[in-house]
């Protein structure tokens, strides 16, 4: 954020994009305007600059493909903060609420998963409508205007603010200058520019990275072989537009193990990546809103007393983290397992017995492994974090 040199006239801050970084300050700044007194004789004007849907934004844009998924759970998203001292109706619904109060009944169905992944373009229509709540609660002094156009550039004056440059709209000017982007569309690495005039000679299509819903792939025919580099989550979106996006289906079998049934549309796909492995899912998540884990080995204390013992031994109070942190973020770790696996097994009792008698003691692997056995789960591999992310360490292929 940049700021004017504090002129007597009213002031302008243009907000350059209009996605949920974008609204999210349009938010803040009228709700503390709505907390305030109003400035007598002077106004604020707000302009907030996107060439998509006004909250939506490019990327969470409400016509995009059911296919593509957000990556955070229904129950943990809203785009409203609250403060104690702000006005109890201006909190505005999380996405949630919002889902469960629509008329819709499958978007009903949608909000009843706190845990559940929501359609990109299902969210969309959450921003675009609490983008219209924000406007409609502005106070009188305060005049947001949204302007559907690109900016191009920005330049300091002189004599303080800014020139802020719209495709379409021409130059206008700021004293507040808010880039609020998010997503940009890259310009070609030298390694990615190789590849793209390696298609151009031989024919073959170079389609580079950038958000799914934006990739030409309709142009992609089921004849066609498609290479796809990269295993993260723009491989799965890829996936889901060449594959869900044409017809094909996924069903349970009797196992509960899901089957993928294709339309025949889809084209030849290969993938890969410089580990081979795609991206790992992401756990079920076990926590309620609010919940927040409390440390007991890894304290603050714990890491002080490392510091004093460190530099009573070497007149240096900097740890070694692999040697002396891990240790302790690992047992932490291997606390928590140990204890979900007594829960999974022996239910919440012998758990928080568990835990109970671990807390009360010397934060050690011994005693762990000591509980482990007397609780019943001296059988189980305790995370690993280096055997996850080197899997085939070790091993040779020929």
């Amino acid at each position: 954020m940049t700021h004017h040199n504090g002129s007597s006239h009213d002031p302008t801050i243009v907000v350059v994009g209009a996605g949920p970084r974008g609204l999210s300050v349009l938010e803040r700044l009228v709700t503390i305007a709505s907390t305030i007194e109003a400035p007598e004789g002077r106004s604020l004007t707000v302009e907030i600059v996107d060439p998509y849907e006004p909250g939506a934004g490019r990327i969470w844009r409400s016509g995009q493909s059911g296919a593509l998924l957000m990556n955070t759970v229904i129950g943990q998203i809203t785009i409203f903060g609250h403060e104690p001292d702000e006005p109890e109706e201006d909190a505005g619904p999380s996405f949630q609420e919002w889902l469960l109060a629509q008329p819709d009944p499958e978007l009903n169905e949608l909000g009843e998963d706190n845990n559940g992944y929501s359609p990109r373009r299902v969210y969309g229509g959450y921003l675009a409508d609490a983008f219209r709540q924000v406007l409609d609660r502005a106070p009188e002094w305060v005049h947001v205007q949204p302007i559907r156009d690109e900016t191009i550039r920005i330049d300091g004056v002189e004599d303080g603010g800014y020139t802020v440059t719209l495709k379409e709209g021409g130059p206008r000017h700021a004293d507040v200058v808010v880039l609020t982007t998010g997503h940009p569309r890259n310009e070609l690495r030298p390694h990615e520019q190789e590849l793209y005039d390696f298609a151009q000679r031989h024919n073959l299509h170079y389609v580079p990275g950038d958000s799914a819903s934006d990739m030409p792939l309709d142009q992609v025919t089921k004849d066609d072989v498609v290479a796809v580099r990269g295993l993260g989550l723009t491989f799965y979106d890829v996936c889901g537009r060449l594959t869900e996006d044409r017809g094909g289906k996924f069903d349970r079998d009797e196992s509960g193990t899901l089957v993928y049934h294709p339309s025949g549309q889809e084209p030849k796909i290969y993938a890969g990546s410089r580990s081979g492995l795609p991206f790992p899912a992401r756990g079920v998540n076990q926590k309620e809103i609010g919940d927040s884990y409390q440390p007991v080995c890894s304290t603050t204390q714990a890491i002080e007393e490392l510091r004093e013992r460190a530099k009573a031994e070497h007149q240096d109070d900097r740890l070694d983290f692999k040697v002396e942190v891990l240790p302790l973020l690992m047992l932490e770790v291997h606390r928590s397992y140990t204890a979900n696996t007594i829960r999974q097994r022996f239910g919440d009792e012998k758990a928080d017995e568990f835990l109970a008698l671990f807390d009360g003691i010397a934060c050690t692997i011994e005693m762990l492994d000591k509980l482990r056995e007397k609780f019943g789960v001296g059988d189980i591999e305790l995370p690993d974090l280096d055997q996850l992310a080197r899997p085939f360490q070790g091993m040779s292929y020929k």
